[in-house]
């Protein structure tokens, strides 16, 4: 690793005012040190990008990391423009979001919208109202939480009457309790029920969409099949036991029905079941028969799905054809074994992990052959190996890798590695991640912890301190 790829401990690669590039690049990546420029120096010169931020999501995996309406108008008004720049962005709301996939900044629109109203901005609550929608392939509500939380039991009952309306056109629409959850959050168990009651008699929208929870909550009973499927995680209601129903809906399955299905579908990419079933369900003879059958098949498509098994389960036995597949010239046959031999603490799986770091294979997965295998002082040939790259995808695979290598070490000589990290993942989970280590090994530099404390991350911030964001 150059030393110029990664900061000082003691100095903060970065000073204010941010020039275009670096301010761009910080609201991208959601460092601090955005909110630090634009509190100190405001935003001029950067509006237009800046109102492109708060109108689309720039994180790297929205999905996961969440969206940043509340940290884009908080940057906006300490810079003292929110004034100048609300009508605007109201106004942006009318565009359509740029890309293929609008799903998740029409989400961070009605963020920005409801924390616009909550600030008395006019017309933020009527875009706000304007923008709700269901997405149409799973239960996620565009808007609905914002609506509900800014006006309460008349939300709520705008929320569920716009459901029942959805119903009345389209009876195989997706439903569920995701508005009474939000309601009750606030007002406590059973609040919304007496709103949505009180509303049936007079309101049929509201009731078709109360008869639908009912009948989907007797199927459930009698199925116990899970809800419908959601894109925001924040919305999922984890449950114990319908968990370990799934741990066993596998354990049926035989070696042999495993070898039948890969040679079925060997042009499916990725077997989750497989891992599933090599978890929780699979005998160390049915693990060790898979191994016998990835040193016996010759097509690349049959050996990367059976890698799959060994997902998040290690391999009773390693041989030397199983190592040899990390030099194997198909690219997801590499990748597969990487993940299942990251699972080994092994000599040989450190040795091979060790001959891989000067080459390009650091990109594509090869630094998870130490999560297990790491030994104190391969962090100086990690380091001597880490690059950028321009694909996102790449560095964020490359970088994950490294947070797993140290998550479940935190040991000193961590910093430098997840301060690369810190300073160059796109993703805001990863960088939590890395704060979080280095600060339970007690290397957390100060210069990071003042400015997480204005991360775009919530977590983030609650870690370090909150620093008014």
């Amino acid at each position: 690793m150059s030393d110029d790829l990664f900061p000082s401990a003691d100095v903060a690669p970065y000073t204010l005012p941010l020039n275009k590039a670096a301010f761009e690049r910080a609201v991208t990546l959601g460092h601090g040190r955005a909110w630090e420029h634009a509190k100190a120096h405001g935003i001029e010169g950067h509006e237009a990008f800046v109102e492109h931020a708060t109108l689309h999501s720039l994180a790297y995996d929205t999905q996961c990391e969440g969206d940043r309406a509340q940290w884009m108008v908080g940057l906006i008004e300490a810079a003292g423009a929110l004034d100048r720049l609300a009508p605007r962005i109201i106004e942006g709301v009318a565009t359509p979001p740029e890309g293929d996939y609008p799903f998740w900044h029409l989400c961070q629109r009605a963020g920005v919208m409801g924390e616009l109203a909550r600030r008395g901005y006019g017309g933020a609550r009527s875009a706000l109202y304007g923008l709700f929608d269901k997405s149409k392939t799973t239960v996620d509500l565009i808007g609905g939480h914002e609506i509900i939380a800014l006006d309460g039991s008349d939300g709520l009952l705008f929320v569920c009457d716009a459901l029942g309306r959805l119903l009345a056109r389209d009876p195989d629409t997706c439903v569920d309790q995701q508005p009474i959850r939000v309601y009750d959050e606030t007002h406590g168990d059973g609040a919304a029920m007496l709103v949505l009651e009180s509303a049936r008699g007079f309101n049929g929208d509201i009731a078709r969409y109360l008869d639908r929870l009912h009948a989907d909550e007797v199927e459930i009973e009698q199925s116990q099949s899970a809800k419908g499927p959601y894109l925001k995680l924040a919305d999922v209601v984890f449950d114990e036991d319908a968990a370990r129903r799934r741990e066993g809906r596998y354990a049926d399955r035989t070696l042999q029905n495993v070898l039948e299905w890969v040679n079925a579908n060997r042009d499916v990419r990725y077997g989750g079941w497989l891992r599933a079933w090599g978890m929780h369900n699979a005998s160390d003879d049915d693990l060790d028969g898979v191994i016998g059958a990835i040193e016996g098949a010759s097509d690349p498509r049959a050996i990367q799905l059976l890698l799959c098994v060994f997902g998040r389960r290690a391999m009773p036995r390693i041989t030397d054809e199983i190592l040899a597949l990390c030099r194997h010239d198909d690219e997801w046959v590499r990748r597969r074994v990487y993940q299942a031999l990251s699972n080994c603490d092994d000599e040989r799986v450190r040795e091979v992990g060790l001959s891989l770091l000067g080459t390009d294979r650091v990109v594509e997965g090869a630094i998870s052959l130490f999560e297990a295998s790491y030994r104190v002082g391969d962090h100086e040939a990690i380091e001597r190996a880490m690059r950028l790259v321009n694909d996102r995808d790449d560095l964020h695979r490359m970088l994950f890798d490294l947070v797993d290598v140290f998550e479940t070490r935190s040991i000193p000589e961590c910093r430098r590695l997840l301060m690369f990290v810190y300073g160059h993942t796109p993703c805001g989970n990863c960088r939590g991640k890395a704060i979080e280590i280095m600060r339970n090994a007690s290397v957390l530099p100060d210069w990071i912890a003042s400015e997480a404390r204005n991360d775009s991350q919530e977590d983030i911030r609650e870690e370090v301190g909150d620093g008014g964001s």
